[in-house]
């Protein structure tokens, strides 16, 4: 039940066990609901008096799951990303430039928007374009410093030859040759000659375009792999799975499947999204958080410094949902010592608002009838429990789990 870490959980459910006489435990044992086991255990001494504050200070703590963002260590990282850049070691400038991002404070919008740029020309040397072009956006939107952008202008105009969006290099152009009247600090013979590249670049491109017909940009390439398909058609009832199989249910088994014709090795028979899942905590700052992905050009959480994520639409779907719960108490999750079965048993409520359930709680103990829907929370509360196959001590073990949140 308990992770390999050894948090604090392993040692509140052993100085409760051992506070628990045999009359307790038989008495606990009789009880039939998990909501009658909990109040049960809530109504113990031994769990009133448990303070847990002392334990859960030391885990917020320091180590490897710092609970708040830190702009010293972030510009200790950028600084070493910035000497990996002298060396010419771009990949290493990119993991540190990535590494500090995950440090930034919120408000530091600007330090944040000089590490994407920064980081933009890291991927540019790579020969990374597309993401090249992503981190421009994004410190641009941050509010990069006035007196820089023409820096960044100019490598998302020569980015976007090197695409053959030549349509879209051209108003990046346009834009360096605006963007050098701010350059601050920027030598006059420096800057006229910037002035001056642009200026023939627009020139060339303008000419190759005229004579071509003024041909539309290609699209940006999308790496997202295709999504597999069901052959043939969806089963009625259960649309995630294939008509090649059909589900029944027993009292016992629960949900099963039987072939309704003959089916072909290899054949794909469901394509499901699961209901839930959680990242482990080795993993947070290597793999997406929403979608558990490997990304090797994260993109940080506003709030902690313990998460990445793949694009802005699973950062937006993680901080709308779950994240938003869990943002602070992540690290405490982790150094608890508690199993990613009661992880994932609590993004099971909180990858759901509050008015969800407040919406189906009134026919909660009703099975849903009809089309079966993957993500009804009410779907999940049905499974079959296996209750009588379970021991004493997993019913205990586990209701300590619920007491201790």
């Amino acid at each position: 039940m308990c992770a390999n870490y050894e948090g604090f959980f392993k040692k509140f459910h052993e100085s409760i066990d051992n506070c628990m006489d045999d009359v307790t435990k038989n008495n606990f044992t009789n009880l039939e609901t998990n909501s009658k086991r909990v109040l049960y255990l809530c109504s113990l001494p031994a769990i009133k008096s448990y303070d847990l504050r002392g334990d859960i200070e030391k885990s917020e703590t320091g180590g490897e799951f710092p609970v708040k963002k830190d702009l010293e260590k972030a510009r200790k990282l950028k600084d070493e990303g910035n000497k990996a850049v002298q060396k010419g070691d771009w990949a290493k400038a990119l993991q540190l430039y990535s590494q500090s991002m995950l440090f930034v404070p919120r408000k530091e919008t600007e330090e944040l928007s000089i590490l994407y740029a920064n980081r933009s020309a890291a991927l540019n040397h790579l020969e990374q374009y597309e993401e090249t072009l992503s981190d421009i956006k994004r410190c641009l939107s941050l509010g990069y410093p006035r007196h820089l952008r023409y820096k960044v202008y100019e490598r998302k105009a020569r980015t976007l030859l090197v695409l053959k969006r030549n349509q879209e290099a051209i108003t990046a152009f346009q834009n360096t040759i605006s963007a050098l009247d701010e350059a601050e600090g920027l030598n006059k013979e420096k800057r006229q000659k910037m002035r001056t590249d642009a200026k023939l670049m627009l020139e060339i491109l303008n000419k190759g375009l005229t004579l071509a017909g003024n041909p539309k940009d290609p699209e940006p390439l999308k790496k997202t792999p295709p999504k597999p398909k069901l052959p043939g058609k969806n089963n009625a009832q259960y649309p995630a799975a294939s008509e090649a199989i059909q589900i029944d249910f027993d009292e016992k088994k629960g949900r099963y499947a039987t072939a309704t014709r003959d089916i072909q090795a290899g054949e794909t028979l469901l394509i499901e999204k699961p209901f839930s899942g959680v990242l482990l905590g080795e993993y947070s700052k290597t793999h997406c958080q929403n979608c558990f992905i490997k990304c090797s050009i994260p993109l940080p959480c506003p709030n902690c410094p313990n998460v990445v994520f793949c694009s802005e639409k699973c950062s937006d779907t993680a901080q709308k949902t779950y994240h938003n719960y869990e943002c602070q108490i992540l690290p405490l999750l982790w150094k608890s010592g508690c199993s990613v079965t009661c992880h994932i048993a609590l993004r099971m409520i909180t990858q759901n608002r509050k008015e969800y359930f407040n919406e189906i709680s009134a026919n909660i103990d009703d099975k849903p009838t009809g089309v079966y829907k993957t993500n009804d929370y009410r779907n999940i509360y049905h499974l079959v429990a296996h209750e009588d196959e379970r021991t004493k001590q997993d019913f205990l073990h586990r209701s300590q789990m619920a007491v201790s949140w």
